[in-house]
């Protein structure tokens, strides 16, 4: 059970850069002159996943 659960966390924060990617992707289309802020958000939160991953 130790092991499992930063096991698990770990496999989850993999995940984030690929929904990070695909919400900027999102962003982009649905407003490309707008978007700068949100994109950057999603970089960020992106980049703490991979990190944490």
């Amino acid at each position: 059970m130790v092991c499992a659960v930063p096991s698990s966390l770990s496999a989850a924060a993999g995940l984030v850069p690929y929904v990070a990617v695909a919400e900027i992707a999102r962003a982009l289309l649905d407003d490309p002159s707008g978007a700068r802020a949100a994109v950057w958000t999603w970089v960020g939160i992106g980049a703490a996943g991979a990190g944490l991953g």
